[in-house]
């Protein structure tokens, strides 16, 4: 590699460290020492965030619409927090959350295939998927911190996510010869996923023993692993089309290294949601 390109890498891995070591730790003090009900007003103010760069990705730049968009989505948000352990909203919700994906795929797989010009997502659609985008990946992550344990479930959570997106960056690196999806993410490839699968594979493992409050027999919680890590990579590249509609390379400039909030939380919009949605059915 280049002496110009392993300074540029270097470059990018020591912002991303250095934004890494500033937000961990007031990440890891909402995570472990607040309430359930002061953790989702921490991450209630991420989706706000999230949304601040999802509306100019879909052309939606009016203040009055981002207003609006946030007042619902607080409404929804408020109807979930007052239920987030009874009651049908939240199933609901995650239900909705893991039907999205599916769904997000084919249009992933249709774009990958296409030779057309694309186009930035409609504002009607690109609504409707912010909503389902960003509404379930946050009740995944409260109702997992409201059950016994709930805390070191979010980081489990987390781990895997961030394990496969670590995986996958490295192993790229070093192996990657046959691209992803080029049209969507070049930088990507099939090697790369092999060992994001891999390395996050094996941290879901080796963490399970140390869970508390988990009665989760080990085929059912490897199955949902390995879902759960499949679909992370989704959501990265789901968020990196809309992007390329949209003529954008990142989703913001707050997070250095990482671009915006959407680039950081991408991955995890899809896991947390199928994470939480498999682990509820599993213990039915």
């Amino acid at each position: 590699m280049p002496s110009s390109r392993l300074w540029g890498v270097a470059n990018v891995l020591s912002h991303r460290v250095l934004t890494a070591l500033v937000l961990l730790p007031p990440f890891l003090a909402a995570v472990f020492l607040l309430p359930t009900s002061w953790f989702a007003l921490i991450l209630a103010a991420v989706v706000v965030l999230a949304v601040l760069e999802w509306l100019p990705m879909i052309g939606l730049n009016r203040a009055s619409v981002t207003w609006a968009v946030i007042g619902v989505l607080a409404g929804f948000m408020a109807l979930v927090a007052g239920a987030v352990d009874e009651g049908v909203i939240t199933p609901a919700v995650l239900l909705a959350g893991v039907m999205f994906w599916p769904v997000a795929f084919i249009l992933l797989w249709v774009h990958e295939r296409s030779t057309r010009d694309a186009v930035a997502l409609a504002p009607g659609r690109g609504l409707l998927i912010g909503l389902l985008l960003l509404l379930p990946s946050w009740t995944a992550l409260v109702w997992l911190h409201a059950q016994p344990g709930g805390p070191w479930l979010v980081m489990l959570l987390l781990l895997i996510t961030w394990a496969a997106d670590i995986g996958a960056y490295f192993a790229g690196r070093r192996f990657g010869r046959h691209r992803l999806a080029p049209r969507v993410s070049p930088g990507k490839t099939w090697e790369g996923f092999a060992g994001g699968l891999l390395l996050a594979t094996v941290v879901g493992l080796l963490l399970r023993p140390l869970l508390p409050g988990m009665p989760l027999p080990l085929l059912p919680f490897f199955l949902l692993l390995i879902l759960t890590i499949v679909l992370s990579v989704v959501g990265d590249l789901f968020e990196s089309m809309v992007k390329r509609r949209a003529g954008m390379k990142d989703s913001g400039t707050l997070l250095p290294g990482h671009g915006g909030v959407l680039d950081r939380i991408d991955s995890v919009t899809a896991s947390a949601t199928v994470f939480a949605g498999g682990l509820y059915l599993l213990w039915l």
